[in-house]
């Protein structure tokens, strides 16, 4: 398949010569290309055959915003390998410290307010990027000292998956916003990023109105006043109780007078208790021996966890990292700070590696996690009281992971 044997030289789909391998895995081939029908630097990926979403490259092939690296073309190769080409993108982006330091406050606000402007076309035209990380956000040096940011991977979006949603496309902005921000000293942008994370921007249009300073920061969702509650409550209860007492009245003046039953006197029966071998037979006029509770439950029943609450605190899963066994032991903290631990068997040794990021609550009892190692592997996905699942992306490509209750 073309997928195995394509190397440097070869001509892609007789216009796009290949120049430099980027990156290899089973499913995937990607290499910087010179196009030369137009005579620009290019990104070719050849993609294991899968069967694209067609109205999503239809719309695609409409998006051109200066803060997005555009899908140019995607086409069939002639035994089924899928070819996709994209602008050129270089190796500085927001995953990268040293360059997120040279970076100043303006720079951040103005660069973000239009990634958010490239995000809401994308969105208009009916398109969820999906993935949005530091790693697929470009930086871009132009003449004048300022930079441009630019957000890659568009062409994940073609793929079949899980519906993607408008609302985690502004979510992870504001992950992103809060990494490019590093240790500076800028607490309005910082407050700009929390409002994302908690989803108080119903569209990216309004965050780049924010990050322009064209509109005041959305407020955050009223909190329900229970003191009403109380009161409502109260109001109903005393409606019953005076419907229930009328009742009780109005029964008690109608009532049929009748003749009071009396009950039958009892008799005592005093019947032998059998005899139990190898037991001594009870005295009927012995007391009962007394009953003893224990001062507290045990601790396996009281301190026991009640089902579907979040995943607080240090939990232990089982699962898979690609075709591989693993171990995972998450930990949760109030404040949303995360750390996986990940067991991994490979070449019969086992493998361990430690991610910190963050996890926040989506859909309920759900958490979104977003964490790296310090090689630069990022860690994200989803997980619930039952289980979750995500992606492992690194130097040797992507990997998926599951995981569920060992």
């Amino acid at each position: 398949m073309l997928l195995e044997r394509a190397s440097v030289g070869d001509c892609v789909a007789d216009r796009f010569e290949l120049q430099r391998r980027l990156r290899t895995n089973k499913d995937m081939a990607i290499f910087s290309a010179r196009d030369r029908a137009e005579g620009t630097d290019v990104i070719v990926k050849l993609v294991h055959a899968v069967e694209p979403d067609t109205d999503v490259v239809a719309r695609l092939r409409g998006l051109r915003h200066a803060a997005m690296v555009p899908v140019l073309t995607v086409e069939r190769g002639d035994d089924g390998t899928l070819i996709v080409v994209t602008g050129h993108v270089s190796a500085a982006s927001l995953h990268v410290p040293q360059l997120v330091a040279t970076l100043g406050p303006a720079d951040i606000a103005k660069g973000f307010a239009s990634l958010a402007d490239a995000v809401e076309e994308a969105h208009r035209a009916g398109v969820v990027h999906g993935h949005i990380k530091p790693s697929q956000i470009e930086v871009v040096p132009l003449q004048d000292g300022e930079v441009r940011l630019r957000l890659t991977g568009w062409d994940a979006a073609i793929y079949p998956r899980r519906p993607k949603r408008v609302a985690h496309d502004i979510r992870d902005l504001g992950k992103a916003l809060w990494t490019a921000l590093g240790d500076k000293t800028a607490p309005q942008l910082r407050v700009v990023a929390k409002a994302c994370i908690e989803g108080r921007f119903s569209t990216a249009r309004e965050l780049a109105a924010v990050l322009r300073g064209d509109r005041t920061l959305p407020l955050p969702p009223p909190r329900e006043d229970h003191r009403k509650r109380l009161l409502i409550g109260a109001l109903i209860g005393g409606g019953l109780a005076v419907v229930l007492l009328v009742g009780l009245l109005i029964g008690m003046a109608t009532r049929t007078p009748s003749t009071p039953m009396v009950p039958p006197p009892t008799v005592p029966v005093d019947l032998p208790l059998p005899a139990v071998a190898g037991q001594p037979t009870p005295d009927p006029a012995s007391e009962p021996p007394a009953i003893t509770m224990p001062d507290q439950l045990p601790e396996d029943v009281a301190g026991a966890p009640e089902p579907g609450l979040p995943l607080l605190g240090e939990t232990d899963w089982a699962g898979r990292l690609g075709e591989q066994a693993a171990s995972w032991r998450l930990r949760v903290e109030p404040d949303g700070t995360l750390t996986v631990t990940l067991w991994s068997e490979a070449e019969g040794r086992t493998a361990m590696q430690l991610f910190r990021g963050s996890a926040t609550r989506v859909d309920g009892d759900r958490l979104s996690l977003a964490a790296a190692d310090p090689d630069g592997q990022e860690l994200g996905g989803e997980i619930g009281p039952q289980g979750g699942e995500g992606w492992l992306e690194g130097g040797d490509g992507r990997a998926a992971w599951t995981m569920q209750r060992p």
